[in-house]
């Protein structure tokens, strides 16, 4: 009968580590930039616990559980080296996961075997024996499948902000509550073991209100484990909320700039259109005079004092003739070419404020992408283009610029940034919110050496 129950128990272990890799396959993927090769940190971890279980050094199974869990890290890491501290969380929570969810299982499968040795004809047959011991290893598979599998469900519902870049401090933070609980686990087996050494029988079976206390105390450290990832989203979401006001604030307090700027030009253009006479005449009299050289210095003052009160860009409104005046010039000095071809709306519902939202943020975005483009790869030619149309009651907003790399979205598909530092971040996010006020959308495509953002607006 030996046989019969080691080949169960080999099929049960085996088993047992498919599942715990597919649900570790089901936590990580939606943080990995690569889905389409997450199985293989599943396929890591799976093999690393064949490897340890037919070595023929004995090791424990806390020891067997670290490795399989240090070769699905550094699988992770090699699929993806961006975010490590979410990965070592991610990590370290799972190896709580697992531990917690199968020790409420033990607890459970405890007092199976309790129960079922209480059987009258128990001890009589052997067949009755096995076949009670594979009902156990089924009852075994399937409830930690489904505890695990639970936890796993609710920390990927939980964690929303998947695709931030994770700091050390709150790695350590997140880790707490895993790392406390482990330490009460090995308090609680320590304790065990120190009662079976000293009377020769477990505290499981002699005191039953013990193992109703470790499966609470499992239970409630799994819950801590989610109300903390639970707690730590709701401090990023307002974080975040924040900082999006934040930008908008400081839009706002740019839009009044603007319009205070444009007043300024107006009242210069009143002031040009007040005095145009007499600069005429002053022309008139030196010309009379024979003064050529003193007019054409006096005409070429005038000249300049009028391109100075007027835009270089002509876009159908005053506010973004300002917006795009202002970042033309940024692009000028930092040796990036700028083709505008960007009317403005006239004769919809559109607000001055949400197109400026729209360019600046896409602007400044593309400002900045181009720059890190230029310290990164010898470009000779750095360039953003930006244009606009319209087409019956669809109005598309079009941003190119020059990129080279690789976009890390979220899960709204958004590209993530890596900067750290009040406001970035959330340049496209209030882009997209300016997009769906109009029924839009903003869609980012990048490729042969540029980025294209295309926001769309239902305008009427």
């Amino acid at each position: 009968m030996e046989i019969y129950y080691e080949a169960v128990y080999f099929f049960n272990t085996s088993i047992m580590d498919a599942l715990t890799a597919y649900c570790l396959v089901e936590l990580v993927k939606p943080f990995l930039a690569k889905h389409s090769k997450v199985w293989q940190v599943g396929a890591a971890y799976f093999m690393m616990m064949q490897f340890v279980r037919w070595i023929p050094l004995h090791i424990s199974n806390f020891t067997a559980y670290s490795l399989g869990i240090f070769a699905a890290f550094f699988m992770m890491y090699y699929l993806d080296r961006k975010n490590t501290a979410q990965k070592i969380f991610l990590c370290v929570t799972f190896f709580s996961l697992r531990g917690f969810s199968f020790a409420m299982e033990n607890c459970i499968d405890k007092e199976y075997t309790r129960l079922t040795a209480m059987l009258p004809a128990y001890f009589e047959s052997k067949w009755q024996q096995f076949g009670l011991f594979m009902i156990d290893c089924l009852q075994d598979i399937v409830l930690s499948f489904v505890f695990l599998m639970f936890v796993v469900s609710r920390v990927k519902k939980n964690y929303i902000y998947k695709q931030f870049i994770m700091t050390k401090k709150e790695m350590f933070m997140l880790m707490i509550p895993s790392l406390s609980a482990m330490l009460g686990y090995v308090i609680l087996k320590y304790y065990d073991n120190l009662y079976t050494a000293a009377t020769g029988e477990s505290l499981y079976y002699v005191h039953g209100f013990y193992n109703l206390i470790c499966f609470f105390y499992y239970g409630i450290s799994l819950a801590a484990i989610l109300v903390f990832i639970s707690l730590h989203q709701d401090l990023k979401r307002r974080q975040i909320e924040e900082g999006q006001y934040a930008v908008l604030a400081s839009q706002a307090a740019n839009m009044e700039n603007h319009i205070a700027e444009v007043e300024k030009l107006y009242r210069d253009i009143r002031s040009l259109k007040h005095d145009m006479e007499n600069h005429v005449m002053v022309l008139e009299g030196l010309y009379q005079k024979n003064e050529i050289r003193e007019a054409k210095e006096y005409a070429k003052n005038l000249r300049e004092q009028l391109r100075d009160s007027t835009f270089t860009v002509k876009s159908g409104n005053p506010v973004t003739d300002v917006i795009l005046t202002e970042k033309g010039k940024k692009m000028e000095e930092a040796g990036i070419s700028f083709q505008c071809d960007f009317h403005y709306p006239e004769g919809t519902k559109v607000d001055a404020f949400d197109i400026s939202v729209i360019l600046n943020n896409a602007l400044a975005n593309a400002i900045e992408a181009v720059e890190e483009t230029a310290k990164c790869r010898d470009i000779k030619e750095l360039c953003i283009t930006l244009a606009s149309y319209r087409k019956k009651n669809v109005y598309m907003i079009e941003i190119r610029n020059s990129f080279y790399g690789e976009l890390v979205r979220d899960e709204d598909q958004l590209p993530v940034t890596t900067k750290k530092g009040e406001g970035h971040g959330f340049g496209l996010a209030n882009i997209k919110k300016v997009a769906q006020k109009y029924c839009g959308d903003v869609e980012i495509e990048c490729g042969n050496g540029e980025c294209v953002v295309n926001v769309m607006l239902l305008v009427c």
